[in-house]
């Protein structure tokens, strides 16, 4: 049993995360988690909804939306981290999952902000500006508004 408690290795680039023995430091599961989520939600999605309001004083074009494009990414792939990494602690402290407001939440967050690069897959092009496109607009800013809230 992990019993909480290890250090481990993050590789960002495939995403894979190994257990580290004999390491002096020791971090819990549970403060891994909320560093994930600070860095995703309290960091990262905010500045990525700001790149995408203020796109109009982000000079080079399309800049803002790499910008949000890339702190988007990021994001969802701490939150993924940090999901895992609390679902992890709590089964090994034989808890049951999702049983109070705060884990709810989380669960909720985590699958909206998974449907996010869904629909950059379907994203219709900008121009011209169809009823599907208003639609999808409609619906990524309202997913992703909500998660931003929730997440926060």
């Amino acid at each position: 049993q992990h019993q909480g408690y290890a250090t481990l290795a993050v590789n960002l680039l495939d995403g894979t995360v190994t257990e580290k023995k004999d390491s002096p430091l020791k971090i819990s599961y549970v403060k891994l988690h909320g560093i994930c989520m600070t860095l995703a939600w309290g960091i990262l999605v905010p500045f990525g909804v700001m790149c995408a309001l203020f796109r109009a004083h982000i000079s080079g074009g399309a800049t803002w939306f790499w910008l949000h494009r890339l702190a988007q990414i990021v994001a969802v792939g701490l939150t993924i981290l940090g999901f895992t990494l609390i679902v992890v602690a709590e089964e090994d402290a034989g808890n049951k999952h999702f049983h109070f407001d705060h884990a709810k939440i989380g669960l909720t967050v985590m699958i909206m902000a998974v449907f996010q690069p869904v629909f950059a897959v379907i994203r219709p092009h900008a121009e011209p500006k169809t009823r599907w496109r208003r639609f999808w607009e409609m619906l990524h800013k309202f997913v992703g508004y909500s998660c931003s809230l929730l997440g926060f």
